[in-house]
């Protein structure tokens, strides 16, 4: 894909969009013009649908020329652009899609050649826009109608076969709690687990939707505190009655094993594959992670603590959880967690170091 070029989307990209509850009201077949290519994911691309302003009533271009006047302060500036395709045309910025290559039909042709935007001013001021609109959306998740955050969550997982009616779900109605939660369990920590199991799960055969439920669950009891909380989110998985919609019974019953069976303590293994990927996925050993969130835990549930006291908790804590002896089990061979607890182990060793690395971090919390 070109990222100034026009294509046109595939019934299966709308199909998508509306099953993951995003509205879309264009029926006809018109250009998108893909803009920009997202920094993070660069197989994703940000694309304007565009429209022929001649096909525009004289009320509708008056309409869009007034929000297009506005103070730039204002978003509603940026929801249209009047510009040119191949033809005098109209780019309705705030309903930008974000796409990926898959979901492209084909090249938009004008002319017996792929229609390509060149007009450096136009590109810029596009841009420019949509930054603005990405932002707002960003502040005000889903926002828009297309339910662009959504989409782009969906495209991030970079497997299409989870079901998007449960994937909407989840994201409308489970991960946001998760922001209420301490600073080791919020929602970046659930995203992680979610990307580790997604990775994790290529080399099995299992339901991916189930993997990615089982992920998104996995500590969602903490809403009634941190004590037996996998029990508490596996009873919220199995009394979440939309859920009852999508999966049987026997479905219900093996993600719920799996996320009471994941926790780092539990000296059992567990009892199916979806609950070795979750415990191996929630590990996370990543030696700098694993340090940060110990120090945020520990100064958001200590605060009278000295840092001396700080550093003893969280070195006796690796020790106890990741030392040689330590009460973590990996029940899967998966990398990068066996290398990173053998770097972990032979830090533990020294113990002036393992205080300087983690007062570093203790210092810019």
């Amino acid at each position: 894909m070109k990222p100034t070029g026009f294509y046109k989307l595939t019934s299966e990209y709308i199909e998508l969009l509306k099953k993951l509850g995003g509205t879309y009201h264009d029926n006809k077949e018109r250009p998108v013009y893909c803009c920009l290519q997202d920094k993070n994911y660069p197989n994703i691309y940000w694309a304007i649908p565009t429209s022929d302003i001649s096909h525009r009533r004289e009320e509708q271009i008056d309409r869009i020329k007034r929000l297009c006047a506005l103070s730039n302060r204002d978003i509603r500036s940026n929801y249209y652009h009047i510009g040119h395709t191949n033809r005098p045309a109209i780019y309705k910025i705030s309903n930008v899609l974000p796409v990926i290559a898959k979901f492209i039909d084909d090249e938009y042709i004008s002319q017996g050649k792929h229609l390509v935007l060149r007009d450096t001013r136009l590109i810029t001021e596009l841009t420019r826009k949509l930054s603005r609109i990405l932002f707002d959306e960003g502040r005000n998740p889903n926002k828009y109608e297309q339910h662009i955050t959504t989409i782009y969550e969906f495209l991030k997982c970079g497997n299409s076969d989870i079901n998007p009616r449960i994937f909407a779900h989840i994201q409308k109605n489970i991960l946001p709690k998760y922001n209420h939660f301490d600073k080791a369990h919020n929602r970046s920590h659930v995203a992680r687990v979610i990307k580790n199991s997604l990775t994790i799960s290529k080399a099995y055969d299992v339901d991916i939707t189930k993997v990615y439920t089982t992920a998104a669950y996995h500590d969602v009891g903490l809403v009634h505190g941190r004590d037996e909380h996998e029990k508490a989110s596996a009873a919220y998985l199995i009394g979440d009655n939309a859920l009852k919609t999508w999966f049987s019974d026997f479905d219900l019953t093996e993600m719920a094993e799996a996320i009471q069976d994941h926790r780092a303590s539990s000296d059992k293994e567990p009892r199916s594959i979806y609950g070795k990927i979750v415990a191996e996925a929630d590990r996370d050993i990543e030696y700098i992670t694993i340090l940060t969130r110990i120090a945020q835990y520990s100064l958001e549930h200590y605060p009278d603590y000295t840092a001396e006291q700080h550093f003893d908790r969280a070195y006796t804590h690796m020790q106890e959880k990741y030392g040689e002896s330590g009460y973590l089990k990996l029940w899967l061979d998966t990398e990068p967690n066996r290398s990173n607890l053998t770097k972990i182990r032979k830090a533990l060793k020294d113990m002036d170091t393992f205080k300087v690395e983690f007062m570093d971090i203790f210092n810019g919390l």
